[in-house]
């Protein structure tokens, strides 16, 4: 990546992690002071700031994004499975009324 170092693009998660920036917050679902706060002391100020703090905005809609997805899906694979057992149990209650 060429970018000048410390930029706000050449800083990677590893070296947030690292930095101890999050010990008391994790990076998901940061609201934008803690972001900013966060970004001013990796060192980042103007533009690089801004970039940075739109990538983490980014990076956060996206999990949530994904996190709804998947329990839509979820919901909809359990949904499957309470229809089966139904269905199951209808059959059942059948061959016990013809017997």
């Amino acid at each position: 990546m060429a970018s000048l170092p410390g930029s706000a693009s050449n800083i990677s998660n590893a070296e947030i992690a690292k930095s101890g920036v999050f010990t008391q917050h994790k990076t998901r679902d940061m609201d934008l002071d803690k972001l900013t706060a966060v970004a001013a002391q990796l060192g980042l100020s103007g533009a690089e700031l801004r970039e940075w703090i739109e990538r983490e905005q980014v990076r956060q809609r996206d999990e949530r994004a994904a996190e709804r997805e998947e329990a839509k899906e979820a919901a909809e694979r359990q949904q499957l499975a309470d229809e089966r057992q139904l269905q199951i149990l209808q059959l059942k209650l059948k061959l016990q009324e013809s017997a």
